[in-house]
């Protein structure tokens, strides 16, 4: 069995971040993109991977590791790839566009409408090697802002504010 290393533990993982022009809502849950339009992202902090973290918390992999999971395709797996450019180097964000239901929900925990421990349906999941389970809260789930949260550069000596006054 061949092995694929993720992350070398010793180097630091870069993130790709997405230009502000792009939505973060840019793939949409559970559809298909036939006028994808592919763009460029920068990396930041680190070197790149073949599954690369990044801004819009979208599942995105390199050349490589596309042929690897392609390769061990489940005969009922739906998978669309979206092309976008990581500096110089093509990525895939990967969109599976099919939910399945694959929740056994008399042997799972529910809270309503939210999954506190899940079981999976062997019988659902039987031709399916790829998926991301259907989607539990509907139109009541609250909207995603605009874009994700992202971290502070560190502040420089010249910007580094002079400390507050003390309350009295």
């Amino acid at each position: 069995m061949s092995h694929y290393c993720l992350q070398r533990p010793d180097e630091p993982v870069g993130v790709a971040y997405a230009p502000d022009s792009v939505e973060h809502t840019v793939v949409e849950e559970g559809q298909t993109h036939p006028d994808w339009r592919s763009f460029k992202m920068t990396l930041k902090g680190g070197k790149a991977t073949d599954y690369l973290p990044n801004d819009l918390g979208l599942p995105m992999v390199s050349k490589k590791m596309r042929q690897v999971l392609d390769s061990n395709r489940g005969k009922a797996d739906v998978l669309e790839w979206l092309p976008v450019t990581v500096g110089n180097t093509e990525y895939f964000i990967l969109n599976t566009p099919m939910r399945p239901d694959v929740l056994d929900k008399k042997k799972s925990t529910l809270a309503g409408d939210s999954v506190v421990q899940a079981v999976l349906s062997e019988k659902a999941i039987d031709d399916h090697h790829w998926f991301r389970a259907a989607a539990r809260c509907r139109s009541s789930c609250p909207k995603r802002s605009r874009r994700p949260w992202r971290p502070r550069a560190a502040p420089t000596s010249s910007s580094t504010r002079s400390p507050s006054p003390a309350r009295r």
